[in-house]
């Protein structure tokens, strides 16, 4: 099935992130977000999956696990920016601020991709075999640390 997604409370949630000068009140009241804007993502096959985001430079990435794709939303211009594309079902994404790098998790092949920089230039690969599915990113002040479903590497 083809379908329109679109990034919609993941905007506000951003906006939240990306606004540590504001004040927010510590409620629990489901009104605390609001939907500040949508952003089309284009013709997205199946399902969206795990997203990531560069702060510095606006940038979201998100896994397009129907398309096998990565998008890259701009929210400054909100609009899609760039497309990742020959991936093997991409389902998590991480960035690493420190060494400006994406890794992206392929369920289809258990490979973690990294792409670098601005221009998205592949980087390297590292091939986990299996369950290559979301990232999480550990920062510690003398190392960095990433985190799948099926390994653990520094």
């Amino acid at each position: 099935m083809m379908m329109h997604s679109c990034v919609v409370c993941l905007v506000a949630i951003a906006t939240v992130s990306l606004a540590p000068d504001r004040a927010f009140s510590q409620t629990s009241s489901p009104s605390s977000l609001e939907l500040e804007t949508k952003i089309p993502l284009g013709d997205v096959k199946g399902r969206i999956d795990h997203m990531a985001i560069d702060l510095s430079r606006r940038r979201l990435f998100v896994a397009e696990l129907g398309n096998d794709t990565v998008g890259v939303v701009d929210l400054n211009e909100q609009k899609v920016r760039h497309v990742i594309t020959e991936l093997k079902e991409p389902q998590g994404v991480g960035y690493v601020p420190s060494s400006d790098t994406l890794f992206v998790a392929n369920a289809g092949d258990g490979s973690v991709l990294l792409f670098r920089g601005a221009e998205y230039a592949a980087a390297g690969r590292i091939d986990l075999g299996d369950d290559a599915d979301n990232i999480a990113w550990i920062a510690r002040p003398t190392e960095c640390s990433l985190v799948t479903g099926a390994a653990h590497w520094r």
